[in-house]
């Protein structure tokens, strides 16, 4: 297979699928009013904020008996479930016969994260994509990642799928929204003196360049990747080396690998 002329393409484009409400209209990542009740689904996510304790649990829906999961977690109100029920609740998601209706949880700010010395943030401008954000969440909990910062518009933003998607990793790793991504690095940069660093296809250097110190990586949104103003605010864009046939990764994919790479630092 022969390699496309021009810079590479970083990320895959996201799936049109996946960009659409469930009134099938497209959703350019517009963040939704809190709905009457948040709902989780998917033993992990279910299982994690039970044992985080950051939210309320008001109610869990199972399928099948209910004594096991009982023993694990007494005291919380468990009502009987069918599959048919949380197939038609959940649109047919994968929810493996669990799912929980829980308050919101606690919102910080990046102030306040930036008042821990963090040494690593992740910031994603305008992913899109409710499974990469779940995902990257998922590799952010697993390399230490003090916060994700997301754009207010034009992003994906907490969700049940997201959720899901994250087995638990949105009740450890605070995912922020921020109106301006620009002026949130600027002030990363400001406040911590961290490098703000950007993946890019087309980058000179590559992610192994990266010196030793305090982190924010930013990942771009699947198909245009990085925005002008957001490049201007980084102090070094950076790639992942692909030898091979294949010319772009899934932002999630990439930003795990990323992570990997800074941790071996």
């Amino acid at each position: 297979m022969s390699k496309r002329h021009g810079p590479k393409p970083l990320f895959d484009r996201p799936n049109p699928r996946f960009e659409r409400g469930r009134d099938g209209k497209r959703d350019h990542g517009k963040k939704p009013s809190a709905p009457a009740g948040n709902w989780l689904f998917g033993a992990h996510a279910v299982e994690a904020a039970l044992l985080a304790g950051k939210r309320t649990v008001h109610e869990v829906l199972l399928v099948g008996d209910a004594t096991e999961f009982q023993a694990r977690h007494p005291g919380v109100r468990v009502r009987a479930s069918t599959k048919h029920e949380l197939d038609k609740q959940f649109a047919g998601q994968v929810h493996q016969g669990i799912a929980a209706r829980v308050d919101g949880l606690p919102e910080l700010t990046l102030e306040q994260v930036l008042e821990t010395d963090p040494e690593l943030i992740v910031a994603l401008d305008q992913v899109t994509d409710p499974h990469n954000l779940g995902a990257i969440m998922r590799s952010c909990a697993a390399f230490g990642v003090a916060a994700v910062l997301v754009t207010e518009h034009r992003s994906a933003h907490v969700s049940p799928v997201v959720a899901k998607a994250a087995a638990g990793a949105l009740e450890t790793v605070p995912l922020i929204n921020v109106g301006n991504l620009a002026q949130a690095l600027m002030k990363i940069t400001d406040t911590m003196r961290m490098q703000v660093i950007g993946l890019a296809g087309e980058a000179t250097e590559e992610i192994a360049a990266v010196k030793p110190g305090p982190v924010c990586l930013v990942l771009g949104s699947e198909g245009e990747g990085l925005r002008r103003l957001t490049r201007e605010r980084c102090d070094m864009l950076v790639k992942i080396p692909m030898p091979g046939e294949m010319e772009s990764l899934n932002v999630s994919v990439a930003g795990g690998v990323s992570l990997y790479a800074l941790s071996q630092r």
